[in-house]
């Protein structure tokens, strides 16, 4: 019974209006870990629920796969899929995944914001905040942070040369050159250098701004099975 119960409130989005299982799935889980998980009227998780949701979803592949495998039908479905309308719809799509189907995780807190792309250059702009929480020692943003940025954004764009699919990260080398403010948004361009049958390879440059560049990122993602575009 607790298996559903996590199963139910890893799956549900927690934005608007929660179906009633979900919240009855969160009632027997608060009642047996002695917290609350979900902010009075359902409406959003606590910080709690929230680490817990994001700690499930770990250990629940299939639960956290669901929706990106939604973002793959999605996309195969597309007849479109590699027409400029097809690649915004595309990001319209990852912004959903990020920002809000994964709400409470590292992906809501870093989701980017798609500014715009080329699907006739293969590469997208995306905009990201620099909250306070990702500050270093130096009181600038971390660049373990920077880097989730960057693998966020190339990943993207290697996804959709994948129709879709996931497209896990075999290497990511990033160069800081400036620092990135905190308050502030920063930008990344992502762009796809090489796409085949089984790798991605993908430059990126990060700025708040356009002229003075903060970083700049190389990476190679795993297309596992399918042709690139």
């Amino acid at each position: 019974m607790i298996k559903r119960s996590v199963d139910l409130f890893v799956r549900c989005a927690w934005t608007g209006e929660p179906d009633g299982e979900a919240l009855a799935a969160a009632a027997e889980l608060e009642k047996a870990l002695g917290f609350p998980l979900v902010e009075p009227g359902g409406a959003g998780l606590t910080e709690q629920g929230a680490a817990c949701r994001a700690a499930w979803a770990l250990l629940d592949p299939a639960a956290a796969g669901a929706p990106r495998e939604a973002l793959a039908r999605r996309a195969e479905e597309a007849e479109d899929f590699q027409s400029q309308q097809g690649m915004e719809d595309y990001f319209r799509g990852v912004e959903e995944l990020l920002g809000v189907t994964l709400a409470g995780t590292i992906n809501q807190w870093m989701a980017p914001r798609l500014v715009s792309c080329s699907a006739g250059e293969r590469w997208v702009l995306w905009t990201f905040d620099a909250p306070d929480f990702a500050v270093n020692p130096g009181g600038v943003m971390h660049g373990g942070m920077i880097a989730t940025a960057f693998d966020a954004a190339m990943g993207s764009i290697a996804s959709y040369c994948n129709s879709g699919a996931m497209t896990p990260t075999i290497q990511l080398s990033v160069s800081y050159l400036r620092p990135i403010q905190l308050g502030r948004p920063f930008f990344i361009r992502a762009r796809v250098n090489a796409s085949g049958r089984t790798m991605g390879y993908l430059e990126a440059r990060a700025w708040q701004e356009e002229d003075k560049p903060a970083a700049t990122a190389v990476g190679i993602y795993h297309h596992p099975g399918r042709a690139g575009h």
